[in-house]
């Protein structure tokens, strides 16, 4: 079954990507799930701002759904070390995964493109759609079915 691919990541103390795997028929449904969490006037949980019962409530629930994830980790936050961490994600999610996003981070998007462009051609992820998630203002869609970047364009929900 086809799976959509969530990246967010950590800084502190080198860089930590973490992806998190779910079955694209399930990701509406966790979508909902994980809405329900909103506090009022929340737009998305972070969860560094959230108190420890509140942080326990989240992880909870997200126990309850089950994701499958894999870490990427690097001693150092460089641009080799981000270089590493998404080519061996793509090569990982190379078979399974119809749709990756990736949060943004604007001091990191034009690598991130780059990294991104050439992991999806190398390991021929012909129907794969890159999102570099970018909130309210739009995100950047790496297309490697037409082998192309779109900006600003917005794909349904991701």
């Amino acid at each position: 079954m086809p799976e959509h691919v969530f990246v967010d990541e950590s800084k502190t103390n080198g860089l930590l990507m973490a992806a998190i795997m779910c079955p694209a028929a399930e990701v509406n449904e966790h979508r909902r799930t994980m809405a329900g969490l909103l506090m009022p006037r929340e737009r998305r949980i972070h969860f560094t701002k959230e108190s420890p019962a509140r942080r326990r409530k989240i992880l909870a629930v997200i126990g309850e759904i089950g994701p499958a994830a894999r870490l990427y980790q690097a001693e150092r936050n460089d641009i080799a070390a981000r270089r590493s961490c998404l080519s061996a994600l793509v090569q990982d999610i190379a078979g399974s995964a119809e749709r990756l996003v990736v949060e943004r981070d604007e001091s990191t998007v034009t690598v991130d493109k780059q990294v991104l462009f050439q992991a999806v051609r190398r390991h021929g992820c012909s129907d794969t759609a890159v999102r570099i998630a970018g909130g309210a203002c739009g995100s950047d869609v790496v297309d490697a079915r037409r082998g192309r970047l779109v900006l600003g364009e917005r794909r349904g929900v991701a």
